[in-house]
């Protein structure tokens, strides 16, 4: 990749207009484009493109790999590396953001990874949290009853998420700092340098106190048992713990509050499906797939790099170059989808590439699938007259182009 003028900057109409951008750029080849505080990259959205990001071995997550060969006189367009949405290319925020975990290594080092967090998010093991998901959701919606209006993300969405997982990797609620801002400041797009480090700093200073505490006095909990050890004598280096321990509370919540505002809205935009679910409720699962599918969570995903050249979608892509994959145009391609602007709660179900694909399968999809579930069906069986609050013209995405989601999503529920 040259230094050359990108083709095109994916500026606020890449979080605002999300959707309707990304579905324009469908059946196009790779496309060079910057995002805004970064440099070019590659933008991927055709389905099979981008299901192709996820298994091809000269593409790499290993950040750290790539920076490395880069600085040792690699080919390719520098570009800002990403903490899960954006952050700086310099030394001050460089290594002091925890990364050390699933989303930015390769195997082996992800297979002993994901082989130590696997067994506490298995469908088995979710499945056992059921109970405590459906009291947080039904106290948490029942305290919306007598209100004329409440907001989804920060009432229900919010609340729901972080206590199921702070439930379960052992984090006191009385010791629970805000996740929330720190989901802003790591996945967002307008974070400063300065912030970021300050954020990094407080994030590791706050795990390696919690994990110090555990291993002191360890837990029935997921944090306890990766200080443990429970894969033979394979162990986390204290970075790798306190890395996979931050991802898991952010991944752990973040995309989970996205999916049910994004699945509320949905059946408010689309009237006639919310009567198909309120008259079926079985299509609540079916709501909450067709969500996955038709608004994604997850607009622009986490970065990766190419180790050599390679082609794709017919255009040649150099070495250390970042691909930019939108899982949000991939699942909206109409050569994979019928109607695939159509909300449809009928849909068979697809192969959509939500929690993406592969080895980088999304370890907490049963997690999410649960908890968006219960959360519609508890919000539509209290509620059988929802209605948006407010224009739907001024509803605002968060300042994100990782993650897709309202910033809130004010209801009337009276």
């Amino acid at each position: 990749m040259t230094e050359e003028e990108p083709r095109l900057l994916l500026g606020e109409d890449a979080i605002q207009q999300a959707p309707a951008l990304m579905s324009r750029m469908l059946g196009g080849p790779p496309l060079q484009v910057s995002l805004p505080g970064r440099r070019s990259g590659w933008l991927v959205t055709g389905y099979e493109d981008v299901k192709a990001t996820y298994f091809d071995p000269r593409i790499s997550r290993d950040r750290e790999r790539v920076f490395a060969a880069r600085a040792n006189g690699g080919s390719g367009c520098p570009v800002r590396p990403q903490t899960g949405g954006a952050s700086a290319e310099q030394p001050d925020v460089e290594g002091r953001v925890p990364t050390k975990h699933l989303l930015f290594c390769d195997p082996p080092d992800h297979t002993r990874l994901r082989r130590l967090v696997n067994k506490a998010f298995t469908p088995r093991a979710v499945d056992r949290l059921r109970p405590r998901v459906e009291e947080i959701a039904a106290g948490l919606v029942e305290a919306m009853a007598g209100k004329d209006t409440v907001d989804v993300i920060k009432d229900l969405g919010i609340p729901l998420t972080i206590r199921m997982i702070c439930g379960i990797l052992g984090i006191p609620e009385e010791q629970r700092p805000d996740f929330w801002r720190w989901s802003e400041v790591f996945n967002g797009t307008g974070a400063t340098p300065e912030t970021l480090v300050a954020t990094g700093d407080e994030a590791t200073a706050y795990f390696a106190g919690l994990i110090e505490a555990k291993r002191a006095c360890p837990g029935d909990d997921v944090i306890s048992e990766l200080i443990a050890g429970v894969d033979g004598d394979d162990r986390l280096t204290d970075r790798e713990l306190i890395s996979t321990a931050l991802l898991l509370v952010i991944a752990g919540h973040d995309t989970t509050v996205n999916l049910i505002g994004n699945a509320v809205l949905a059946l408010l935009d689309f009237p006639d499906q919310q009567a198909l679910v309120r008259a079926e409720p079985a299509l609540v699962d079916n709501a909450v797939e067709e969500t996955l599918r038709y608004d994604c969570p997850v607009n622009v995903s986490s970065s990766r790099w190419t180790s050599e050249p390679i082609t794709l979608g017919g255009v040649p892509i150099p070495a250390h170059a970042e691909l930019l994959v939108s899982v949000l145009a991939a699942n909206r391609d109409p050569a994979r989808h019928d109607s695939a602007d159509r909300f449809d709660v009928t849909r068979a179900p697809s192969e959509h590439l939500a929690f993406g694909y592969g080895i980088h399968y999304c370890l907490g999809a049963p997690l999410a699938r649960m908890e968006a579930s219960i959360a519609l069906r508890t919000l539509l069986a209290r509620f059988p007259r929802l209605a948006l609050a407010v224009p739907r013209e001024s509803l605002m995405y968060r300042a994100s182009t990782l993650f897709h989601g309202v910033e809130s999503l004010p209801v009337r529920v009276g």
